[in-house]
């Protein structure tokens, strides 16, 4: 199962602000770090999994699909931008997003572990669906 939080959002004359991340409220751990991708229409970004990092997702701009594979299982999640959700991929969980539409998706993403070169923590795994 994929852990996902619905996140604030206010809106007014001025334009929406959506609380992302909730570090403490969402038992997020520090030392990571935040990055920011956009995929364009029918691209593919992900098939790998982490054995390490932990990951979260929300998508601010556009719609994109996001894929899981956890113990076997294959869960598809919509993302979007007018309805936004943080999905939190722990290690092993394989993961994949897909963007459909015309518009560029947007995501925002953090990882519990700083990107190192030397030691990427990426494991190829295609998800077939």
């Amino acid at each position: 199962m994929t852990t996902s939080f619905p996140l604030n959002s206010f809106s007014d004359d001025r334009g929406t602000l959506v609380e992302v991340m909730k570090f403490k409220s969402f038992k997020m751990p520090p030392g990571g770090q935040v990055y920011c991708f956009s995929i364009k229409k029918d691209k593919v970004r992900g098939n790998h999994f982490h054995k390490e990092k932990n990951e979260w997702f929300v998508c601010v701009a556009g719609n994109a699909t996001l894929i899981v594979k956890k113990d076997g299982v294959i869960t598809k999640h919509y993302m979007s931008s007018e309805n936004p959700v943080l999905f939190h991929m722990e290690p092993y969980m394989v993961h994949t997003l897909t963007n459909h539409e015309d518009a560029d998706a947007v995501v925002i993403s953090y990882s519990s572990k700083e990107f190192d070169p030397e030691y990427p923590d990426t494991y190829i795994e295609m998800i077939s669906v």
